[in-house]
């Protein structure tokens, strides 16, 4: 009790610091539009082509300025003033989304530059607010900032796709557009608000700072492959963020042929129950976690989500209600094998190697979802969603018997085999 009520007055003390709340406000809105257009666009796509490859296109266009600018873009930020920087590319996204609404002939080929251009702003954007966080936070509450910016990530995804398929729905494509550009410019006014602060650095010169992020960047990767303490926790991590980019691209698809609803309600109707699951299993698995295992965890979570594809696939046919209760479940064990896995990569992890180690995570990520997200989109075209689902769960399964048989010896140099 004593501990939980440290860490509210830890939290009530950050709340009661102004620039970190204008910082927090810009974070909540810029995640909440980038999910909300993401929606829209993916949704208006489907329903103008009809194609599963042209929606997963969506993806591959926000992952070009990340694979083109993201080694890099930190090096950049550490040259200019990081408030700045917040103030314009929440400015230049908001008045870009504007664009859009107010453009006379919108088509697919601008709609794809319309996600490139959003994303290489975006390259800048978030290293600038992640770097501007020790500026405004005692060093004792930065856990607790970041624990903050996390679930808002993960909150957003629910709350944007939710609410970007009622406003889809009920006030069509140009006023969703709206509503996402007014939401951008509302966090270009609230980082403008941040004072009495100073959060840019001594300036470096370009080809020392770059050279830096190269030298940052080959120890990262040397490090994580010489590990496998570091490498299975992460492999996990990089899998789970691969499905989830093919299920959110796919997500048209589960609604016209599993679900069997308008597409445009996709994100109330699938992304809400699978995100009530993945809050509950937020609260619930750090309490396992202190009595279990975080190998046991990860693997009974592989079990639970392999017989929920299985229940997605063949249970709807003949109950709307199971399709329901399977994404239910699908977010709790996503949860269940996220929080285990990154926590066991944070311990495990030296403080000197852990801004190289989650600053790589994301590069490696969009690298590893490409080839897989083209074959999913190439599958759904020819045989339909449900074989995707069919591999999905196999691969999950797969995973669990290989856990199951080396896990022990991968994550805790240990001979037993099949422990629960």
């Amino acid at each position: 009790e004593t501990s939980s009520c440290n860490k509210m007055t830890e939290y009530k003390l950050l709340i009661s610091n102004r620039n970190f709340v204008h910082l927090w406000i810009s974070q909540i809105l810029s995640q909440f539009s980038i999910n909300f257009l993401n929606f829209v666009i993916i949704t208006v796509l489907y329903k103008s082509t009809g194609s599963a490859i042209v929606v997963s296109l969506v993806w591959i266009f926000y992952a070009i300025p990340v694979l083109m600018l993201g080694p890099f873009a930190s090096s950049f930020v550490d040259l200019l003033d990081k408030k700045k920087i917040l103030i314009y590319t929440n400015l230049l996204q908001s008045m870009l989304v504007l664009f859009y609404v107010f453009a006379t002939d919108i088509s697919i080929f601008l709609l794809f530059g319309l996600v490139f251009m959003y994303s290489l702003l975006n390259q800048f954007y978030l290293p600038a607010e992640l770097a501007s966080v020790p500026y405004i936070v005692d060093k004792k509450r930065l856990s607790y900032a970041n624990s903050l910016f996390l679930i808002t990530q993960q909150s957003a995804v629910v709350f944007g796709f939710g609410f970007a398929s009622l406003f889809l729905s009920l006030l069509g494509f140009r006023a969703s557009l709206l509503v996402s550009s007014s939401f951008l410019f509302f966090a270009f006014i609230s980082v403008n608000l941040i004072s009495g602060i100073d959060i840019s650095e001594k300036k470096r010169t370009f080809e020392r700072s770059l050279s830096k992020i190269f030298l940052h960047i080959i120890d990262g990767y040397k490090y994580i492959k010489e590990n496998r303490k570091i490498l299975a926790p992460l492999l996990l991590i990089i899998g789970l963020q691969v499905i989830l980019a093919i299920g959110f691209t796919n997500l048209p698809i589960f609604a016209e042929q599993i679900f069997k609803v308008p597409i445009e309600y996709a994100g109330i109707l699938i992304v809400v129950p699978a995100g009530a699951g993945a809050a509950i299993s937020a609260f619930t698995i750090p309490r396992s976690l202190l009595v279990r295992r975080k190998l046991n965890v990860i693997r009974h979570a592989l079990q639970l989500a392999t017989f929920s594809i299985f229940l997605l696939i063949f249970a709807v046919e003949w109950m709307v209600a199971a399709a329901y209760l399977s994404v239910f479940l699908l977010g709790f064990s996503f949860i269940a094998v996220l929080i285990p896995s990154q926590t066991f990569l944070q311990e495990h992890t030296p403080i000197d190697f852990r801004g190289r180690v989650f600053g790589n995570l994301w590069l490696l990520t969009t690298m590893a979802t490409i080839i897989p997200l083209m074959i999913s989109a190439s599958l759904v075209e020819v045989f339909g969603v449900k074989i995707l689902l069919f591999i999905i769960a196999m691969s999950a399964l797969m995973v669990y018997l290989f856990l199951h048989r080396y896990g022990e010896k991968m994550m805790y140099n240990s001979n037993r085999t099949g422990v629960y």
